[in-house]
């Protein structure tokens, strides 16, 4: 049995109370009229940050669940309240954030649910400031180890259950499709998440496990969401308007953000192409219009540099290219870096973060002349000419595979280094106290060439290289946008309703438990209602088809047992019963939605009445009924004196 922290619980309280929390935390502590003690609640923080840091084994397991669990405290006690505390929200984003990714990795289940809970209290308290962060948290910890083949049962069941959890919160779902599913930058966290919940129960098993479950609720969660959502737009009468005015997107409306959808899905169609073959997605990218025609070299750099999920190997291969033209989109692509003010290395760094470097030679040296040409434009330095920059950058590229590739037995020295680069300044060296500055940078922080952005949790050499990148992301990322109740519901459903569908048929088919039945029943429920307020008529359509087939299906089996008795086995099953029943509700309510399921529906009650299964009232109805008995309209006469006023009410 796994131990589990208890559930969150952010502490509810009275006004009072909340106006001494905002006073407490939105002390400024570097103002000479602060209280003393307000300086203090950073260093306590970062204490209780200090506590879960697994790097170089400093702290044991049950220190570091000891100190998440008071980080957990803290976030609980603090709530939203910490958010007016810039230096707190400055510690979460680094500090506690970073070996929280890192204790994620642990083996300890204990450790683990633990990080998992604290995730998720971040979510709850300071999720305005985290937008980067919890992007890395859904990527690198849920749905990383929600799709491990490696992962043990037991840590997925862990981590589907605080996926559960995230899905009940009644906002995250559509925060989710807001802040990064209609960000051309962000992942698609809530199409990700969705899919795996309906993937889980996509393929029949013989047996539902835990993790089979689990998915459904989670599934369930999501739909009983956008239903909930629903009920609040007919309450509240929202208009379509999309976004509210908050720091993020707040100048889209509704249309627009659903165009910025389309757009990322047709510059990852692009990306797909161009990463098996780089001529054949900058055509299609021509073709749809993310590219000019004819093409013009600024818009294939910048389309290099800004389309995500182009694979960085491809785009290296294509900038170090020969050939007039890829030759100028290289020369356009190192222009669209600002090197101003940076040591020859650092710049180096952010340059070839966004690609690979391709393996010959003279492709290296066309894209490090291009990169010297730019940083001497902007930052020369020490530098005499832009040759010497081209040979500084090309013997930085070689120290630092000399110093950071372990099959290499003998470093470089320091005065290796300078003896490499003598008289490489238009004839004369370099100063020594500079190339000291770039030895020793490279020596203690390795250049991450084309490294994801996404933080892997590990805690080697390059955890800190790979953590300032993402600081470098959360500096200039703005906040976490809500939306209106009911701006984008239509969109996010019409993206899941398919393979929920098919996952809540494949459940209903494999249990025989009539709790979970009757979830699959209610699940079915709640998106012909959602589908029927965003007038989706295809959504009942398939669903009454899906649960007729399954009503036939389970309706031979039955009759193969007693082929002499149909009535005896459509009684045998408990299952073709709620299905009859399902389908007969739905029909009943939402009949006006349902196209070519009424053939279905048509074709199921003739079987029943050839085997006269049919009740009686319905085989002869006008044995039992008289026109006298039928409930009749109700006529309201109109007021006397106007035969045309009177004649108009009738028409009504």
């Amino acid at each position: 049995m796994i131990r589990r922290p208890p559930r969150s619980t952010l502490s509810s309280s009275s006004a009072a109370s909340d106006v001494y929390k905002r006073q407490v935390f939105s002390c400024d502590p570097t103002s000479e009229s602060a209280p003393l003690w307000t300086s203090s609640l950073q260093d306590v923080l970062k204490f209780l940050a200090s506590l879960t840091n697994p790097e170089g084994g400093v702290n044991s397991d049950d220190t570091r669940c000891l100190g998440l669990s008071l980080v957990r405290v803290a976030l609980e006690t603090g709530g939203t309240h910490i958010t007016y505390n810039p230096m707190l929200v400055e510690v979460i984003q680094d500090d506690v954030c970073k070996f929280l990714l890192q204790n994620s990795s642990s083996e300890n289940l204990w450790l683990v649910s633990v990080t998992l809970r604290v995730v998720f209290n971040l979510f709850l308290c300071v999720k305005d400031h985290l937008s980067v962060q919890l992007e890395v948290f859904f990527n690198s910890i849920h749905l990383r180890i929600a799709k491990s083949s490696t992962a043990s049962s037991e840590l997925k069941e862990l981590v589907l259950e605080s996926l559960v959890e995230f899905c009940r919160e009644p906002l995250l779902m559509v925060d989710l499709y807001v802040n990064y599913d209609c960000d051309e930058k962000g992942s698609n966290l809530f199409e990700e998440l969705c899919r795996y919940l309906c993937n889980m129960n996509r393929h029949p098993v013989r047996h539902l496990n835990v993790l089979h479950l689990l998915a459904l609720e989670g599934l369930l969660a999501v739909i009983q969401s956008l239903e909930q959502r629903t009920l609040h737009v007919q309450e509240d009468e929202t208009d379509e308007e999309a976004i509210p005015e908050t720091p993020r997107m707040s100048h889209y409306t509704s249309e627009e953000l659903r165009v910025r959808k389309r757009h990322k899905e047709l510059r990852m169609c692009v990306a797909q192409r161009f990463n098996t073959k780089p001529s054949n997605g900058i055509g299609y990218a021509q073709e749809v219009g993310l590219l000019p025609t004819p093409l013009t070299s600024r818009a294939v750099a910048e389309f290099l540099k800004t389309t995500p999920s182009l694979d960085r190997d491809m785009v290296g291969l294509y900038l170090g290219k020969n050939g007039d033209f890829p030759v100028e989109v290289l020369g356009e692509y190192a222009g669209l870096f600002d090197f101003h003010g940076l040591r020859l290395d650092e710049a180096l760094r952010e340059f070839l973060v966004t690609f690979r470097l391709p393996g010959e030679a003279a492709q290296i040296d066309r894209i490090m002349q291009a990169f010297a040409k730019q940083l001497f434009a902007h930052s020369p330095g020490q530098l005499a000419n832009e040759d010497a920059a081209y040979v500084l950058a090309f013997s930085v590229i070689m120290l630092n595979t000399d110093l950071h590739n372990d099959s290499v037995p003998r470093k470089m020295t320091l005065q290796g280094w300078f003896k490499n680069n003598r008289e490489i300044n238009e004839g004369d060296d370099l100063p020594k106290e500079y190339l000291e500055e770039i030895y020793t940078s490279i020596k203690n922080k390795e250049i991450i060439i084309a490294k994801d952005h996404e933080f892997s949790g590990n805690t080697g050499k390059n955890a800190a290289e790979e953590w300032a990148i993402l600081l470098k992301r959360t500096k200039s990322a703005t906040g976490f946008a809500t939306s209106k109740v009911g701006c984008h519901d239509s969109d996010m459903f019409q993206m899941i309703w398919a393979d929920a569908t098919t996952a809540l048929s494949t459940v209903f088919e494999t249990t025989g438990d009539e709790t979970v039945l009757n979830k699959v029943i209610e699940g079915y429920f709640s998106m012909v209602r959602t589908a029927a307020f965003h007038e989706l008529l295809d959504v009942p359509n398939a669903i009454v088809n899906s649960v007729f087939r399954m009503l036939h299906k389970f309706l031979q089996i039955q009759t193969a047992k007693c082929p002499d008795d149909p009535l005896c086995a459509f009684g045998r099953t408990s299952k073709a019963q709620l299905a009859a029943c399902t389908v007969f509700e739905i029909a009943h309510k939402y009949g006006n939605t349902m196209r070519d399921g009424w053939s279905y529906f048509i074709d199921f009650v003739l079987r029943l009445h050839s085997q006269d299964m049919l009740p009686g009232l319905l085989e002869h109805p006008y044995s039992t009924l008289s026109v006298e008995s039928l409930p009749r309209p109700k006529v309201e006469w109109a007021p006397a004196g106007g035969e045309g006023e009177q004649a108009d009410e009738g028409d009504k």
